[in-house]
């Protein structure tokens, strides 16, 4: 019984909490720039994400912090898809903003 409970438990939908997303624009646009930093070192400086994380960045006044990780997480999955980047990695940048590990 107790393996069945845990199965069920996995297969519920997870609920991404965005209220740790901070509430600074200028605080998100710092961790903007040190995950391109990052992503530059890491041999990863396609084009694509520069251009995704700029337009992100420009979004941000715009946005509630609920709909800013609606985006980064979409933004993300588009560049997981695209191979721009590794999984591990999305999930990792999706971690800075909120804390939360990103689901694949």
């Amino acid at each position: 019984m107790e393996g069945k409970y845990a199965i069920e438990q996995a297969r519920k939908a997870q609920v991404t909490d965005y209220s740790k997303i901070s509430s600074s624009d200028e605080e998100l646009k710092a961790l903007i720039e040190s995950v391109l930093k990052e992503v530059k070192k890491l041999g990863m400086g396609q084009q694509i994400i520069f251009d995704e994380f700029d337009e992100l960045r420009d979004d941000i006044p715009k946005l509630s912090k609920k709909s800013f990780g609606q985006l980064l997480k979409s933004k993300l999955y588009d560049l997981v898809t695209a191979k721009a980047l590794d999984k591990a990695l999305a999930s990792e940048i999706f971690k800075e903003f909120t804390n939360q590990v990103l689901p694949f």
